[in-house]
């Protein structure tokens, strides 16, 4: 994640690709300006010796919000100037040939890191869940995923818990000034995810 356009395309990618990695790239779709401008996206690498890729996609969360019905008219044009980030995920499915092509899934995503907007980071990880569900029910039978990500999220946030548990508890709801989140019995999914940290180091991350 954060993954600086012009460095990855100039620096990491030449010296990657000569040890053997293939690649997916996506940039974030608003543009950041500090002293000069710079693109920054999320990235997705794989050994091409073992893995080729069958399907890729990106998710853009504005273009999500400017789409859904949830947000259409006059009236509702502050919930999706709040919802504009520009944030991204990128998706892909590899086939191991060492596993007789066994499909695999891998969700990258960078989810906003606006300290005043956990309803817009709950927003964009339900929003992925529910593009990635989908994309996992498509599959035939069941697709083992690993989703990675900058979730800008400690242990105890809404964000936290919808990945790991599948729900959320109505305590657990950030303020939602704009009302854009939807009720709490519609943030929801059944993929079966986990946090690596404690099976790893014993521990989880204090923040992620």
């Amino acid at each position: 994640q954060e993954v600086q356009s012009d460095h990855f395309y100039s620096s990491l990618l030449p010296a990657l690709e000569a040890l053997g990695f293939g690649y997916l790239y996506a940039p974030k779709t608003r543009e950041i300006f500090t002293d000069k401008y710079c693109e920054e996206g999320c990235a997705i690498l794989y050994r091409k010796s073992r893995f080729s890729v069958v399907d890729s996609f990106t998710i853009e969360f504005d273009a999500h919000a400017k789409d859904s019905a949830r947000y259409q008219g006059a009236r509702n044009t502050k919930q999706r100037n709040r919802l504009s980030k520009g944030n991204v995920a990128l998706a892909c499915l590899l086939e191991d040939s060492r596993c007789g092509g066994r499909p695999l899934g891998i969700v990258n995503t960078h989810i906003t890191a606006d300290v005043d907007a956990g309803d817009v980071k709950l927003w964009q990880a339900m929003c992925m869940l529910e593009v990635v569900q989908g994309w996992s029910n498509s599959q035939n039978g069941v697709l083992p995923i690993i989703m990675c990500g900058d979730f800008n999220s400690t242990p105890e946030s809404a964000v936290y818990e919808l990945l790991t548990t599948g729900r959320l508890s109505p305590s657990s709801i950030p303020d939602d000034p704009y009302g854009i989140l939807p009720p709490v019995s519609q943030m929801h999914h059944s993929l079966p995810l986990r946090s690596i940290y404690p099976a790893v180091v014993n521990s989880e991350a204090t923040y992620t």
